[in-house]
């Protein structure tokens, strides 16, 4: 069959030389002989099938070169967030629970009480200070809190111990910290013969506390604010903070300036550690309280309640006093107990 263009298509395939069944294309550029006088039977500008695969393996990558650079501007700024970006919330505030309840514990359990905890936060407690003679180590040095005074219970002590945490080991919180699985809480361990003997222990202290707080806010040597007298009258003061005012009220007039200590999270059986306390009356019955903490003459008090304190014996002995001044010039005296306070010292076994 002739073609206007000049070219013959046949799909006979009856011609000498060609074979049945192939189609063949011939047109101007098939006639005219190569340099070696031989005629092309393909066209000059077709490749070989491994031309056209290099071929198509280049521009794979160099798409695929294209798409990673697309990519890379894309979620590079959003790498760049992800590996600056700050610490999880979760961990911070596991941070955050774990250093405030090793400043509260340093602060203000006490010097000879033992403290159990799991290996990170005794690890906390040992870099603010805490002797590592006094840390129990649960799991390493110890199987349970069982003979210590106190456990820092993390989320890994309460998903350990479950509910014997506060039915068995450690029935009371001294103090709490954080949120949620960040939580930790200095709790009391009781070593008195079983978590109910002592609530009943810690129950009679507290009425021992309303009973010696009410008759010591009548005591005419005594002064005090109204919140001071309240906080006595309701059981709210440890009673060997009691115990030692009534040791300085015989030997001098006392003005109770205010109450401290109290812990974070802590419950209202859990009494106060401290007290701020300075000399008695002025002439005409002026008080520091009633003054407004204005300047009295207390140099020569202030002195005596020192000396009355370094003479006091375990468990009347503070854990730390010193002598303070306000900003308006009022010289008083700080006296701080450590916690937990003993249950059986003035009310004897429950």
């Amino acid at each position: 069959m002739a073609h206007t263009a000049g070219r013959a298509i046949s799909t006979l395939g009856s011609e000498p030389g060609r074979q049945k069944g192939r189609v063949v294309i011939e047109g101007p550029w098939s006639l005219e002989p190569a340099s070696g006088g031989q005629v092309r039977d393909y066209a000059r500008h077709a490749r070989s099938l491994s031309a056209r695969r290099a071929r198509q393996r280049v521009l794979v990558l160099a798409l695929a070169g294209i798409v990673v650079a697309i990519g890379t501007v894309v979620a590079g700024p959003r790498a760049v967030r992800i590996l600056t970006a700050r610490p999880d919330a979760a961990a911070q505030a596991a941070v955050s629970a774990r250093e405030k309840a090793a400043a509260w514990i340093v602060q203000w359990v006490s010097n000879s009480a033992m403290i159990s905890c799991d290996p990170l936060m005794c690890t906390v407690l040992h870099a603010r200070g805490m002797p590592s003679p006094r840390l129990a180590r649960i799991g390493i040095d110890a199987p349970d809190p069982e003979g210590s005074d106190v456990v820092a219970a993390t989320e890994a002590i309460r998903q350990r111990f479950g509910v014997r945490l506060a039915r068995v080991f450690a029935p009371t919180v001294l103090a709490s910290f954080g949120h949620g699985p960040a939580r930790v809480d200095v709790r009391v361990v009781t070593n008195v013969g079983g978590a109910r003997r002592y609530l009943r222990q810690l129950q009679a202290n507290e009425q021992a506390r309303r009973t010696y707080g009410r008759a010591f806010a009548r005591n005419g040597n005594l002064a005090e604010s109204r919140r001071a007298a309240r906080l006595m009258r309701n059981g709210r003061v440890d009673l060997r903070i009691l115990t030692t005012l009534v040791v300085l009220v015989h030997e001098m007039p006392l003005t109770i300036l205010g109450f401290g200590g109290a812990a974070p999270g802590s419950g209202s059986a859990m009494p106060l550690l401290s007290v701020d306390v300075t000399a008695g009356t002025r002439p005409g019955g002026i008080t520091a309280a009633s003054s407004g903490f204005a300047q009295v003459e207390a140099a020569t008090c202030v002195a005596k309640i020192m000396d009355v304190l370094r003479a006091q014996i375990p468990p009347l002995q503070p854990a730390s006093f010193e002598e303070l001044q306000s900003p308006d010039g009022l010289h008083f005296v700080r006296i701080d107990y450590g916690a937990p306070t003993p249950t059986q010292v003035f009310t004897g076994p429950a």
